[in-house]
């Protein structure tokens, strides 16, 4: 209840801010950029430790075939 009520102060007290067209443009097209080279790198990841993955596994199989035959 404290906390609300102090929360309303703070808010009748303070300022309004002015909105910034351009500054709003170009944050969110930043922000884009940055989740978009996020994703690709997450991307890249993925598929390299996949592949490394996949590799280890084909080797166990293929010793695991040869030692079989012997």
């Amino acid at each position: 209840m404290t906390s609300g009520l102090f929360g309303l102060l703070v808010v009748a007290c303070s300022s309004t801010l002015d909105y910034d067209e351009e500054l709003d443009i170009r944050e969110t097209d930043t922000l884009g950029w940055i989740i978009f080279f996020i994703s690709l790198i997450m991307l890249g990841l993925s598929i390299w430790y996949g592949y490394l993955e996949f590799k280890a596994y084909s080797d166990r199989m293929f010793w695991n075939s040869y030692f079989m035959m012997y």
